[in-house]
């Protein structure tokens, strides 16, 4: 089996050496192609691979490069990127206290939402609510745009690392809510994870689309998007060939997983009965198990809401987000 992932010019092979020799040759033959070896950097990201043993994904240098460009590199460093319960105020409709040109706000911000979508899914519930007032920023929301830069300060060596299982693939996945948070709409904020063998590798956190009157209603909302993105992630898996067992959702709401169980036939969340259905069908063909997982454990917790440090860093470290550099050295020092 080859594999090949093309961004426009760039392009990553897997397989067995000798069909990567022959994939070069044969592109060679047609086109102007440069090898460069074994991939260490793409895409703005670092990746240490070694074979059946580890794999690294950071942005160290993208970070150091970004505190640069916005003269934070010497700032002080905290431990979390939002403070805890950190609420976010109404946009301002106040023309003349908005969109100073001065503050390059919505710079830091699309800087920060590539390392969202690369390796920092800590990052990801901060970028969301910094993107709420890219049309309307304050200074106050400048200065919450600096504090995520100054976390990143002191995690610039952390990234995703993953490690083989002993048992066949396993993609399960964890869904959270936080209700009514926008102070602009009363949206609900939805946060989902799947991790692969326990390892994050495909992550969410968002604003609703529409208002739901209670906990349960933004729950499930919250469990139908992570569902769809798991069906989905089966289907990719299946189209390489890996075979995956039952994949199970964790959701902290018993009221959601007893509407699901009863295909949402509830007058309390009749508005979102399909929502319900829609997972019930999934379970019944055995792809998807819901299960209750108590808040505490509810990884996805760290998409919905501002968390203090012991807590966030608790839920950081169940996505394997770990010190690269120190994880790749302890590989170098064991191989030896």
């Amino acid at each position: 089996m080859i594999y090949l992932t093309v961004y426009v010019d760039d392009i990553v092979i897997a397989a067995k050496p000798a069909d990567i020799e022959t994939v070069v040759r044969q592109l060679s033959a047609r086109f102007e192609v440069k090898d460069l070896g074994r991939v260490k950097h793409l895409l703005g990201m670092e990746i240490n691979f070694q074979p059946g043993v580890i794999l690294c994904l950071s942005q160290t240098a993208y970070i150091e490069r970004m505190a640069a460009r916005f003269r934070m590199e010497h700032a002080k460093m905290v431990r979390s990127p939002q403070m805890h319960n950190e609420r976010m105020p109404p946009i301002d409709t106040d023309k003349t206290q908005v969109n100073d040109e001065s503050l390059p706000y919505r710079e830091i911000v699309g800087s920060l939402q590539y390392l969202v979508a690369c390796t920092r899914p800590d990052m990801a519930s901060v970028v969301r609510c910094l993107g709420k007032y890219n049309g309307a920023y304050t200074r106050a929301n400048f200065t919450m745009a600096k504090r995520a830069i100054r976390y990143l300060l002191g995690t610039k060596n952390y990234g995703l690392v993953y490690r083989p299982a002993d048992t066949s693939p396993l993609l399960t996945a964890f869904a959270d809510a936080d209700h009514a948070m926008c102070a602009d709409t009363s949206r609900s904020n939805t946060g989902f994870v799947l991790q692969l063998n326990g390892c994050a590798w495909m992550w969410k956190s968002k604003q609703q689309s529409r208002v739901t009157t209670n906990t349960c209603a933004s729950e499930l909302v919250a469990a139908c998007d992570c569902v769809d993105n798991l069906i989905w992630a089966r289907q990719l898996l299946a189209e390489l060939h890996v075979k995956t067992e039952t994949s199970t959702v964790h959701c902290d709401n018993q009221s959601a997983l007893h509407v699901i169980a009863n295909r949402g036939n509830s007058k309390k969340v009749q508005r979102f009965a399909k929502e319900a259905r829609m997972i019930a069908e999934f379970v019944d063909e055995g792809a998807v198990e819901m299960k209750y997982v108590s808040t505490a454990d509810n990884v996805a917790d760290i998409f919905t809401k501002a968390l203090g440090p012991q807590r966030f860093e608790y839920l950081r470290d169940r996505l394997n987000l770990e010190d690269v550099v120190s994880v790749w050295s302890n590989v170098h020092e064991r191989m030896d």
